[in-house]
């Protein structure tokens, strides 16, 4: 169904609820997490409507508008004017969108540091699952993505640190209040430093420095342990006190966390022309919004250099953006010829 696929990049600005509703924990609302690692995720129907809810705002002319409607799929609320005549035509308003979202996936979670603030930490499963994930749509260096495949040995009490002199101090990294070994293995460390640079080529951005891989456990308890909960309340105006029963806690993905996702598209899914005395067709293509190419969006190629024509480096996603949470910045992959 969907004929190409690129990799989508973010780092929270600032911190993020993308919310899974109410829980029975201590945690009132908690963010959404991969149910077999508990890891933290974004679903690709809430990464999805804040993409699409970016576009629209991104946009300003009705065949953009129109675009958004191609790409995403039709959504008849509140259209009107050229791009509502334009979907009015028979046969034409029950279509599927053209792009697909996978699950956004944690890649590196801040964690706080004795020495140089704060540390971004990841482990092996997260690393192995985002080659793996990758290596569906992009040629990668075979010889990197073997050197992390199940090849990583890691204990609890031990950390590999790609530059020790700006998070060690003498032979261990404190993290939290948790103390490590800093692991001296050659291989790992060599490792490590590959897959950091490999990964300043997506991000665009020096991260070696605050680079750390732990074992899979201890990422699981961090980023169970390590997020922000944060108490809210509401205030009567008439008093200026607290409204009784409207206390609860909020989870929020820190700031500095770094999330991927794939992002595959389609053809725009469209009525065909059936002869030649058929105008309408035509007369809609003659609105079609235009690819960077100057031709209609039509195909998947198209579809994918409209969204990222107007894609914005930083967009919104989840809840709470009246109090500034949710900005996020962007990383677009660009993919190397012949890639898919």
């Amino acid at each position: 169904m969907y004929q190409i696929a690129k990799p989508l990049f973010f780092r929270t600005e600032t911190p993020m609820h993308v919310g899974s509703g109410n829980d029975l924990g201590h945690i009132d609302l908690p963010i959404q997490r991969e149910k077999h690692t508990d890891f933290p995720m974004v679903q690709s129907s809430s990464l999805k409507g804040a993409f699409r809810a970016h576009l629209e705002q991104s946009v300003s002319t009705p065949e953009d508008k129109i675009g958004v409607h191609l790409t995403f799929g039709y959504d008849g609320d509140g259209v009107k004017g050229d791009v509502k005549t334009f979907f009015e035509k028979r046969d034409y308003q029950d279509f599927s969108g053209a792009l697909a979202f996978t699950d956004a996936r944690l890649l590196l979670f801040p964690v706080k540091s004795y020495k140089g603030v704060f540390a971004l930490v990841t482990c092996p499963m997260v690393i192995d699952k985002f080659y793996k994930e990758l290596s569906a749509v992009c040629q990668y260096d075979k010889s990197i993505t073997e050197k992390f495949a199940g090849k990583w040995n890691i204990t609890d009490d031990k950390v590999v640190v790609a530059m020790p002199d700006f998070l060690g101090i003498d032979d261990k990294v404190i993290l939290e209040e948790y103390a490590f070994i800093i692991d001296e293995d050659v291989k790992n460390k060599a490792s490590l430093f590959n897959f950091g640079t490999e990964l300043s080529n997506f991000l665009g951005n020096q991260i070696l420095d605050r680079l750390v891989i732990v074992s899979d456990d201890v990422f699981r308890d961090f980023t169970k342990l390590s997020t922000e909960v944060i108490t809210r309340t509401k205030i009567q105006n008439d008093t200026g006190t607290v409204q009784s029963g409207a206390l609860f806690t909020e989870e929020y993905l820190p700031a500095e966390s770094y999330m991927y996702s794939l992002i595959a598209a389609s053809r725009v899914f469209q009525k065909s022309k059936k002869n030649d005395k058929d105008t309408e067709y035509d007369n809609r293509q003659a609105k079609f919004p235009k690819s960077e190419k100057g031709n209609a969006i039509k195909s998947a190629e198209d579809v994918l250099g409209f969204f990222e024509k107007h894609l914005k480096p930083i967009a919104q996603i989840g809840g709470s953006s009246t109090l500034g949470k949710g900005i996020v910045k962007l990383f677009k992959k660009e993919l190397k010829n012949g890639d898919k």
